[in-house]
């Protein structure tokens, strides 16, 4: 056998080996392969997630203990905290969450561990959804004490007034506030529905229009305060209607009853 043909016979056999050696790499090693260069994904990871008009921040929270991995949601814009999850398996770069039957969310890491993207499932509705590691996650406002919105400068101080909607009435309160740094906040409370301190995403005064929104129900009242400061007229915005909506100042006693 010539020098050629001995060199062409001896690629063969190494291919034929490299071949056979690739295939005795199982499905199991493959995986190791793939879980030892995985990115740690403990700590804090935030997005937003949208429905229709309505959207809400969320924090996904993964700690690690003695190789156990400990999970929570907080939904920041219902001001609920620490939602346990009833199940979570990391295999990168796949992530599953459950937090209870029928609400869950798939993902995928990238490989710098810094970004999830999937979809969230809850009520039949499959929402895409980005988390992006953050070390500084958005925390759940706490509540509006008497003393953040007292009858002050502009617009500042408690109101309430009923919304008509078509054959639907419902009084709604809100309290209007500003920090030492004119940082402008506001909550509210929808009286007849039972639900309390809805915080607005945004609040701004810019004498003598105020703008509220409230992304997690899809809502926003515009409104401008008249001249003695006892009343804002304007309309409240909702799934694509808009209805006119007049808020009167509460009395003292009344606003720190809350």
């Amino acid at each position: 056998m010539n020098s050629a043909k001995l060199n062409k016979t001896i690629l063969i056999i190494l291919a034929i080996v490299i071949v056979a050696a690739l295939a005795a790499l199982t499905p199991k090693v493959y995986h190791a392969i793939r879980v030892a260069h995985a990115p740690k994904i403990e700590g804090a990871w935030q997005g937003t997630v949208t429905a229709g008009p309505s959207s809400l921040r969320g924090v996904l929270k993964i700690a690690k203990s003695n190789g156990v991995y400990r999970v929570t949601v907080d939904s920041i814009d219902q001001r609920t905290a620490d939602i346990p999850a009833t199940k979570f398996v990391y295999d990168y770069p796949a992530v599953t969450v459950e937090l209870a039957p029928g609400v869950s969310y798939e993902g995928k890491v990238d490989p710098a561990g810094k970004q999830m993207s999937g979809t969230w499932k809850q009520a039949g509705l499959n929402l895409p959804l980005t988390l992006q590691w953050t070390a500084t996650p958005d925390k759940i406002p706490e509540l509006m004490t008497p003393s953040d919105y007292q009858a002050g400068p502009g617009a500042q101080g408690a109101w309430q007034g009923t919304l008509q909607a078509g054959p639907t009435s419902l009084r709604l309160r809100l309290r209007i506030g500003a920090n030492a740094e004119g940082a402008w906040r506001a909550e509210m409370d929808s009286v007849d529905q039972g639900v309390n301190g809805i915080a607005a995403t945004s609040a701004s005064f810019d004498a003598p229009t105020v703008k509220l929104n409230f992304n997690q129900i899809g809502g926003s009242f515009q409104g401008d305060l008249n001249g003695d400061k006892s009343q804002l007229a304007g309309t409240w915005t909702q799934g694509g209607q808009t209805f006119p909506l007049k808020l009167e100042r509460e009395a003292d006693k009344e606003r720190t009853q809350r």
